[in-house]
């Protein structure tokens, strides 16, 4: 009888366990996701702070984030006046290895095309893709 009562709790408890263990990596998982999606923000506005140009040239373009299957996920454009230009490319270089955890850890799998870098230009003052007319 005691032995039945003791399989009886420790089957109990492996339950609880496994829904505890269970809610904690889907926290986790969202907790990184939420990371994840306020530093591309971070990095956006930052990125946006200042495009002042005057030629083509001050125009540059910033890889962020890492796509499931390799390479990154967008391009920022910004200028090489702005002044948080280390920073924005830093940032880039924090989220891309922290969103390549992300995807490795919860197995993300993805489209394998590769994402060329936009054209940038110089336009009425302010540095933009090139395809945004």
């Amino acid at each position: 009888m005691v032995l039945a009562a003791l399989t009886l709790l420790f089957q109990n408890c492996g339950d609880v366990v496994g829904k505890t263990e269970a809610a904690s990596t889907m926290d986790s998982r969202q907790i990184g996701k939420n990371q994840i999606e306020q530093r591309y923000a971070l990095i956006r506005s930052l990125a946006a702070r200042d495009l002042a140009c005057s030629k083509d040239a001050d125009c540059v373009t910033v890889p962020v984030g890492s796509r499931p299957c390799g390479g990154p996920s967008d391009y920022l454009v910004t200028s090489v006046h702005n002044p948080d230009l280390e920073q924005v490319r830093a940032l880039a270089v924090e989220l891309e290895m922290a969103e390549r955890e992300y995807n490795r850890s919860n197995e993300l799998v993805g489209t394998c095309d590769f994402r060329m870098p936009p054209e940038t230009s110089c336009g009425q003052g302010l540095c933009r893709r090139s395809d945004q007319g």
